[in-house]
């Protein structure tokens, strides 16, 4: 499999580790990754620790993980995506 500069979009979960998810999209080709929780709908945030600073990573709740995977599987389908910082107020609740 071959999704040169690709963003590749992956469940979280499983005996991978974040680091290992983001190497093994990295030697497919992808220019970047997108896990995402495919079991709770909650709005936690985890900390992605890895080793790969030379590709974009992020991790996304339940409900965009699993529309963006859905709408990847159709190969006529293009995806432009737009990241944005979120802000987190001290009493953790989500901007």
């Amino acid at each position: 499999m071959n999704i040169s500069n690709g963003i590749a979009i992956i469940q979280r979960g499983g005996n991978c580790t974040f680091s290992v998810k983001i190497t093994h999209a990295k030697q497919y080709g992808a220019s970047a990754v997108i896990i995402y929780e495919p079991f709770h709908s909650g709005m936690e945030l985890y900390n992605m620790l890895h080793n790969n600073s030379d590709i974009l990573s992020v991790y996304v709740q339940r409900s965009i993980g699993s529309r963006l995977f859905n709408l990847a599987k159709d190969i006529r389908t293009q995806l432009n995506i737009t990241l944005r910082p979120i802000n987190i107020d001290i009493d953790n609740s989500l901007d």
